[in-house]
């Protein structure tokens, strides 16, 4: 059993429990009392939950990681899901710090929750190689 995959897709599980739920109480409601059209409306509410849904499929494909210590399918698929965080950490980072800088320290809780599931899988890859 790799329990860095298994801690990682729990974490990742949770990560998308939490994304749905603040968003729909901190983000939705706004863009949904704004003059923004229906379909930016629309368009907004997917893209967030499509983060929500990776998140979701994530941590589930971690979890059934966990148990397949010596599988190629499990390294390859754990080093995918590894790319797509970081480069949605990254994209969130650098957006942030261009568009508005003060979201970099009002978000601390969520970098210190994503360094967390970056480094959880590393861990867990560094484990597979042993």
């Amino acid at each position: 059993m790799n329990y860095y995959y298994l801690a990682a897709g729990i974490l990742s599980l949770i990560l998308s429990v939490a994304h749905a739920i603040w968003g729909d109480i901190q983000i939705i409601p706004d863009l949904n009392n704004s003059n923004s059209t229906e379909l930016t409306k629309i368009a907004f509410f997917i893209g967030w939950h499509q983060v929500t849904a990776l998140l979701a499929v994530s941590g589930i494909a971690l979890v059934l990681f966990a148990a397949k210590i010596k599988s190629t399918v499990s390294k390859s698929g754990a080093i995918v899901i590894l790319c797509i965080v970081i480069a949605n950490f990254l994209l969130f980072l650098i957006v942030s710090a261009f568009k508005m800088p003060s979201l970099l320290t009002d978000s601390a809780p969520q970098h210190v929750m994503f360094s967390a599931l970056i480094i959880t899988i590393v861990l867990g890859l560094r484990k597979h190689v042993k």
